[in-house]
């Protein structure tokens, strides 16, 4: 977290949060949703100022309810997700998340409509509200690197589709390890990884 924003937090401790102007889609951007877009339940305008996005960031963070927040100074921003709290991509054997931050994979998901999720840690990643650095997080690879990721697949033959259990396969990493693609309901992912996608609809969460 940011010097400033720490000391903003201090000066002024009792900001109220704010709901449903940010918020994360599948590709990794971060969006800003006005009074209008909340209103058509819209989508957002992708934000492009790099300073901004990287002010995003850095001070991204989660509460202990598992709702995730954009730490704005005083004030806390929260994030409705698209998905996943986190979005990786995959380039050149190396899998990081919408923020730089170089995700350490070890365990893939496919999802019922072809999504592809990994877990792992952030082994630099450091003062999450809430969670240590080696906190397990799940991220959505975005599907503009499905492609790009393909060639790291060794599919099953004979695969069933109709077999939740079954794998389809293993992730091959670099360095080879295999890890063996789970399945999972895309509506039981939220509640394995412990976060809340909408914290518009779970304001006061714990309170």
């Amino acid at each position: 977290m940011d010097d400033i924003v720490k000391q903003a937090m201090r000066k002024w401790p009792d900001v109220p949060n704010c709901f449903g102007w940010l918020a994360l889609d599948r590709r990794g951007q971060w969006r800003m949703r006005d009074d209008a877009a909340q209103q058509a339940g819209a989508a957002g305008d992708p934000i492009r100022h790099d300073g901004l996005v990287q002010f995003i960031a850095r001070n991204y963070q989660c509460d202990t309810d598992g709702r995730w927040f954009f730490q704005n100074g005083p004030q806390r921003v929260f994030v409705e997700l698209e998905y996943t709290p986190w979005v990786a991509r995959f380039h050149a054997g190396r899998v990081t998340v919408m923020t730089g931050d170089a995700l350490q994979v070890e365990t893939c998901l496919l999802d019922e409509h072809g999504n592809l999720l990994l877990a792992g840690t952030f082994g630099t990643l450091d003062g999450i509200a809430g969670q240590s650095a080696q906190h397990r997080h799940i991220a959505l690879l975005s599907d503009t690197d499905l492609q790009a990721i393909e060639t790291c697949i060794a599919w099953r033959d004979g695969y069933d589709e109709g077999d939740p259990d079954a794998s389809p396969g293993d992730l091959v990493m670099p360095d080879g390890t295999r890890l063996p693609i789970a399945r999972i309901r895309a509506d039981a992912v939220a509640s394995r990884f412990g976060f809340i996608t909408s914290p518009q609809r779970h304001p006061h969460a714990n309170d």
